[in-house]
Protein backbone atom coordinates (compact mmCIF):
# COMPACT_ATOMS: atom_id res chain seq x y z
CA UNK A 1 0.00 0.00 0.00
CA UNK A 2 0.88 3.20 -0.45
CA UNK A 3 -1.91 5.37 0.58
CA UNK A 4 -5.35 4.58 2.40
CA UNK A 5 -7.16 7.66 2.32
CA UNK A 6 -10.24 8.62 4.58
CA UNK A 7 -12.84 11.17 3.58
CA UNK A 8 -12.69 13.45 1.09
CA UNK A 9 -9.85 11.63 -0.38
CA UNK A 10 -11.65 8.48 -0.47
CA UNK A 11 -14.86 10.30 -2.19
CA UNK A 12 -12.46 11.49 -4.93
CA UNK A 13 -11.50 7.81 -6.02
CA UNK A 14 -15.27 7.08 -6.07
CA UNK A 15 -15.56 10.35 -8.19
CA UNK A 16 -12.95 9.12 -10.45
CA UNK A 17 -13.56 6.02 -13.18
CA UNK A 18 -11.59 4.64 -15.18
CA UNK A 19 -11.92 6.39 -18.06
CA UNK A 20 -11.20 9.42 -15.96
CA UNK A 21 -7.65 8.00 -15.24
CA UNK A 22 -6.93 6.72 -18.64
CA UNK A 23 -7.32 10.37 -19.47
CA UNK A 24 -4.69 11.31 -17.45
CA UNK A 25 -4.81 10.86 -13.77
CA UNK A 26 -3.82 14.78 -12.33
CA UNK A 27 -6.29 16.00 -14.23
CA UNK A 28 -9.25 13.14 -13.37
CA UNK A 29 -7.36 13.25 -9.80
CA UNK A 30 -7.36 17.28 -9.60
CA UNK A 31 -10.94 17.68 -11.09
CA UNK A 32 -12.33 15.28 -8.59
CA UNK A 33 -10.57 16.75 -5.71
CA UNK A 34 -11.97 20.40 -6.79
CA UNK A 35 -15.60 19.20 -6.61
CA UNK A 36 -15.50 17.50 -3.81
CA UNK A 37 -13.54 20.76 -2.19
CA UNK A 38 -17.08 22.56 -2.70
CA UNK A 39 -19.43 19.48 -1.77
CA UNK A 40 -17.91 17.38 0.78
CA UNK A 41 -19.21 17.72 4.66
CA UNK A 42 -16.80 17.25 7.58
CA UNK A 43 -17.29 14.39 10.00
CA UNK A 44 -16.68 13.50 13.87
CA UNK A 45 -13.94 11.00 14.23
CA UNK A 46 -11.52 9.17 16.73
CA UNK A 47 -8.35 8.62 15.54
CA UNK A 48 -5.92 6.20 17.79
CA UNK A 49 -2.51 6.08 17.10
CA UNK A 50 -0.12 3.26 18.29
CA UNK A 51 -2.88 2.66 20.87
CA UNK A 52 -1.92 5.52 22.91
CA UNK A 53 -2.11 8.13 21.24
CA UNK A 54 -5.96 9.85 20.41
CA UNK A 55 -6.97 12.61 18.12
CA UNK A 56 -10.54 14.14 17.95
CA UNK A 57 -12.41 16.05 16.27
CA UNK A 58 -14.24 17.19 13.05
CA UNK A 59 -12.43 16.01 9.82
CA UNK A 60 -12.88 16.30 5.97
CA UNK A 61 -10.26 13.50 5.55
CA UNK A 62 -7.48 11.69 6.63
CA UNK A 63 -4.80 10.00 4.37
CA UNK A 64 -2.29 7.33 5.41
CA UNK A 65 0.78 6.99 3.91
CA UNK A 66 3.78 5.07 3.36
CA UNK A 67 5.00 6.77 -0.28
CA UNK A 68 5.51 10.53 -0.86
CA UNK A 69 2.64 10.89 -3.36
CA UNK A 70 -0.64 9.54 -4.48
CA UNK A 71 -3.71 10.96 -6.30
CA UNK A 72 -2.25 11.71 -9.54
CA UNK A 73 0.82 13.09 -8.16
CA UNK A 74 -0.56 14.92 -5.02
CA UNK A 75 2.20 14.82 -2.55
CA UNK A 76 -0.25 14.06 0.71
CA UNK A 77 1.95 13.10 2.93
CA UNK A 78 5.45 14.48 1.27
CA UNK A 79 8.13 12.67 3.96
CA UNK A 80 6.67 9.35 3.81
CA UNK A 81 8.83 6.40 3.35
CA UNK A 82 8.15 2.78 2.29
CA UNK A 83 10.95 1.61 3.83
CA UNK A 84 11.01 3.00 7.77
CA UNK A 85 8.26 0.81 9.19
CA UNK A 86 6.15 4.08 10.07
CA UNK A 87 3.28 5.56 8.59
CA UNK A 88 2.86 9.53 7.84
CA UNK A 89 -1.08 10.40 8.36
CA UNK A 90 -1.99 13.52 7.16
CA UNK A 91 -4.94 15.32 9.05
CA UNK A 92 -7.52 16.98 7.65
CA UNK A 93 -9.51 18.94 9.90
CA UNK A 94 -12.65 20.78 9.16
CA UNK A 95 -12.30 23.94 7.07
CA UNK A 96 -14.08 26.72 4.54
CA UNK A 97 -14.22 25.91 1.05
CA UNK A 98 -11.07 28.54 0.25
CA UNK A 99 -9.33 26.84 2.26
CA UNK A 100 -9.77 23.65 1.11
CA UNK A 101 -8.93 25.25 -2.66
CA UNK A 102 -5.79 26.94 -1.15
CA UNK A 103 -4.66 23.43 0.48
CA UNK A 104 -5.50 21.68 -2.91
CA UNK A 105 -3.23 24.02 -5.08
CA UNK A 106 -0.49 23.58 -2.90
CA UNK A 107 -1.22 19.51 -2.21
CA UNK A 108 0.89 18.72 -5.37
CA UNK A 109 4.25 20.16 -4.26
CA UNK A 110 3.44 18.76 -0.77
CA UNK A 111 3.32 22.81 0.81
CA UNK A 112 -0.09 22.14 2.26
CA UNK A 113 1.59 21.43 5.53
CA UNK A 114 2.02 24.95 6.18
CA UNK A 115 -1.12 25.44 6.33
CA UNK A 116 -2.74 25.01 9.86
CA UNK A 117 -5.15 23.05 9.03
CA UNK A 118 -3.41 20.17 8.25
CA UNK A 119 -0.60 18.06 10.38
CA UNK A 120 1.16 14.84 9.85
CA UNK A 121 1.17 12.18 12.49
CA UNK A 122 3.50 9.29 12.96
CA UNK A 123 2.46 5.87 13.81
CA UNK A 124 3.03 2.06 13.11
CA UNK A 125 -0.56 1.26 13.70
CA UNK A 126 -3.80 3.22 13.36
CA UNK A 127 -7.57 2.95 14.26
CA UNK A 128 -10.08 5.27 12.90
CA UNK A 129 -13.75 5.26 13.91
CA UNK A 130 -16.42 8.02 13.20
CA UNK A 131 -20.20 9.03 13.98
CA UNK A 132 -20.85 9.05 10.68
CA UNK A 133 -20.08 6.37 7.89
CA UNK A 134 -16.71 7.83 6.06
CA UNK A 135 -15.62 5.93 2.64
CA UNK A 136 -12.26 4.52 3.16
CA UNK A 137 -9.74 3.87 -0.15
CA UNK A 138 -6.85 2.51 -0.60
CA UNK A 139 -4.48 3.02 -3.71
CA UNK A 140 -7.39 4.07 -5.54
CA UNK A 141 -9.81 1.53 -4.90
CA UNK A 142 -12.69 1.70 -2.74
CA UNK A 143 -12.42 -0.54 0.56
CA UNK A 144 -15.66 -0.08 2.37
CA UNK A 145 -16.85 2.48 5.35
CA UNK A 146 -15.42 3.49 8.50
CA UNK A 147 -14.59 1.97 11.20
CA UNK A 148 -11.20 0.89 10.29
CA UNK A 149 -7.99 -0.14 10.53
CA UNK A 150 -4.50 0.29 9.42
CA UNK A 151 -1.18 -0.90 10.32
CA UNK A 152 2.35 -1.76 9.23
CA UNK A 153 3.03 -5.60 8.40
CA UNK A 154 6.63 -5.96 9.30
CA UNK A 155 8.89 -7.89 6.30
CA UNK A 156 5.57 -8.92 4.69
CA UNK A 157 6.82 -8.47 1.41
CA UNK A 158 8.27 -10.26 -1.14
CA UNK A 159 9.40 -9.74 -4.64
CA UNK A 160 10.56 -11.75 -7.34
CA UNK A 161 12.93 -10.50 -10.04
CA UNK A 162 16.04 -9.04 -10.06
CA UNK A 163 15.85 -5.72 -7.39
CA UNK A 164 17.76 -5.66 -4.56
CA UNK A 165 15.92 -5.56 -1.48
CA UNK A 166 15.48 -2.15 0.78
CA UNK A 167 16.83 -1.47 4.12
CA UNK A 168 14.76 -1.84 6.70
CA UNK A 169 12.23 -4.55 5.79
CA UNK A 170 8.80 -2.34 6.59
CA UNK A 171 8.04 -3.22 3.01
CA UNK A 172 3.93 -3.73 3.22
CA UNK A 173 1.24 -2.28 5.48
CA UNK A 174 -2.14 -2.79 5.54
CA UNK A 175 -5.23 -1.07 5.34
CA UNK A 176 -9.00 -2.32 5.98
CA UNK A 177 -12.07 -2.13 7.58
CA UNK A 178 -12.95 -3.42 10.66
CA UNK A 179 -14.55 -6.33 11.65
CA UNK A 180 -18.25 -5.33 12.99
Amino acid sequence: MSECQLGIGAEVVAGVGMAHKRAGGKVAFGAAAVHQAFTFKSFSSKILVDGDREFNGRFIGLTIGNGSSCAGGMRLTPQARPDDGIFDVLLMREMTIGRRLQGLSKAYAGAHLRLPFFSVEQGRGFEIDSVEEVLVAADGELLGTTPCSCFVLDEKLRVKGRLPPMEGGHEQACCRPSEA
